[in-house]
């Protein structure tokens, strides 16, 4: 990675794209956002990410089997409203080798709200490619944006890092119409 920062895409980003793989199952998936609420879908998703301490991740074992867990993130803006998140986690954890084997990873963060506050509820469902961070410079990066946003200083020690790379998301918004979307980072891209 030439420049430490979340503009600069992964390898693998520029892969997925290439191939297109990752449209190919969208049977029952949302309906798509119409192109007039880009700029609101882009900013409910960082809004959403921003305001939230845990996700969860889910990843794809060995024997093909997915499996999800809680993970602490920094998520930041690559500058065109497309979210890259940088994954907090020990050393040796199942999530970190199932993304150095298979790069394909999900990643859900909402806002838990009762009954009563139901229509504040929100939420993002992300479809990305994970690739472990070993640049010092894009670690250096990191790591003020997780001491600030866990207020604690030694929390990106003997850490391994990981960053997403945001293709596709899925928003749920109660208070919004349509409530569920799809929303493709890379379709207006493609003509």
């Amino acid at each position: 990675m030439d420049v430490a920062s979340p503009s600069q895409p992964s390898p693998l980003l520029a892969s997925a794209l290439a191939s297109g793989d990752y449209r190919l199952d969208q049977e029952g998936a949302p309906k798509p956002y119409k192109p007039a609420a880009d700029a609101e879908v882009r900013a409910t998703v960082l809004e959403v990410l921003a305001n939230l301490a845990h996700g969860h991740l889910s990843t794809v074992t060995a024997d093909g089997w997915p499996v999800g867990c809680g993970v602490r993130y920094v998520s930041l803006d690559d500058g065109t409203g497309r979210p890259v998140i940088y994954l907090i986690s020990g050393l040796a954890q199942r999530e970190l080798v199932n993304i150095d084997r298979d790069s394909r990873v999900s990643f859900e963060a909402h806002y838990a709200v009762g009954f009563e506050r139901r229509r504040e509820a929100k939420g993002v469902q992300l479809q990305g490619v994970a690739s472990l961070v070993s640049d010092e410079q894009e670690l250096a990066f990191v790591s003020p944006q997780a001491q600030a946003k866990y207020n604690d200083p030694e929390v990106m020690q003997r850490k391994q890092v990981a960053r997403i790379d945001v293709l596709s998301a899925v928003v749920f918004n109660a208070s919004g119409r349509p409530q569920w979307g799809q929303f493709d980072y890379f379709a207006q891209q493609d003509g």
